[in-house]
């Protein structure tokens, strides 16, 4: 015998009450606060908040709000209601107080906060060796730990992936990573090598970092950066691949943007034996580097 259960023809398995508060599409800031009138079907009339204008969406566009007791969590996970604007409001509740990372499990969630915090201290980085994701706030360092700690008790090659739109700090964020596990590899008495690794990050970026409308420092094309350890988990070298470097900048930019930084460090600051040698004339008299109208960065 087999018993049929029917499912009610309804696009979500929890109908929206009287006087609830839920998440609307909101053109401009994504979504917005409103509170359920009366759902009718797959439609449910709101009361949108502030203004208290009512308004009316189909019942898949609407999406629970998270009691206030959860603002600011660092995981997450941990929200009662893991959807968009839930997991966009708790990112947002954070970075307003200059918290800028959080944790989707063991993805971290960075937001560029495009001012200098002294969260990366030679202190910050003790405070973290060692300890897992989620005993300390969230971190990049937590992330570099969990990757170290994996390679040594593994033995086998690990990975840490920082993706992200042009703008977002994936440059930063890829410098604070080889900056703990530098200082986590620390081989040499006067740590040479490990400045040597780190020194010359400046020197690539020049030849393919560039301004652009989205950022003063953007790089232009793909790195894969390999820390070589020896079998005391010491730093032994590192080896950096590029790929995918936008060519075309080299001739042309938009409006307001520049060509590769290299260019323009090279012609302002060669010393004039190197000028005459070179054929070096003043940036706006070369069309490569002056056709956008841009010649210098802001400060």
């Amino acid at each position: 015998y087999q018993r049929r259960v029917r499912v009610p023809p309804c696009s979500s398995p929890m109908p929206f009450t009287k006087g609830q508060l839920v998440w609307v599409p909101h053109l401009t800031e994504g979504f917005q606060k409103a509170e359920v009138i009366v759902q009718r079907l797959d439609k449910v009339n709101v009361t949108l908040l502030p203004e208290k204008k009512e308004g009316s969406f189909k019942q898949d566009e609407i999406f629970y709000v998270n009691p206030d007791s959860q603002n600011g969590v660092p995981d997450n996970t941990q929200l009662m209601h893991l959807n968009e604007p839930g997991l966009l409001q708790n990112i947002k509740f954070r970075f307003q107080k200059d918290q800028i990372y959080s944790y989707v499990a063991a993805i971290l969630i960075a937001v560029n906060p495009y001012k200098k915090l002294s969260i990366y201290s030679e202190s910050t980085m003790a405070d973290y060796t060692g300890k897992s994701i989620g005993i300390l706030p969230p971190h990049v360092f937590a992330i570099s730990d969990r990757a170290f700690r994996a390679m040594k008790t593994g033995e086998r090659n690990q990975s840490v992936v920082v993706s992200g739109e042009s703008g977002s700090g994936k440059t930063e964020t890829s410098k604070y990573v080889m900056r703990y596990l530098m200082n986590l590899g620390q081989g040499s008495s006067d740590h040479t090598l490990e400045q040597k690794i780190i020194e010359v990050n400046p020197i690539l970026e020049a030849f393919g970092n560039a301004k652009t409308l989205m950022n003063n420092n953007s790089s232009r094309f793909g790195k894969f950066t390999v820390i070589h350890f020896n079998r005391n988990h010491q730093v032994a070298g590192a080896s950096i691949e590029t790929y995918l470097l936008e060519k075309s900048r080299v001739v042309r930019q938009q409006p307001n943007e520049r060509n590769y930084h290299i260019f323009y460090f090279f012609t302002k600051g060669a010393s004039p034996e190197e000028k005459t040698k070179y054929g070096l004339k003043k940036v706006e008299e070369f069309h490569y580097l002056s056709q956008s109208g841009c010649t210098e960065i802001p400060d």
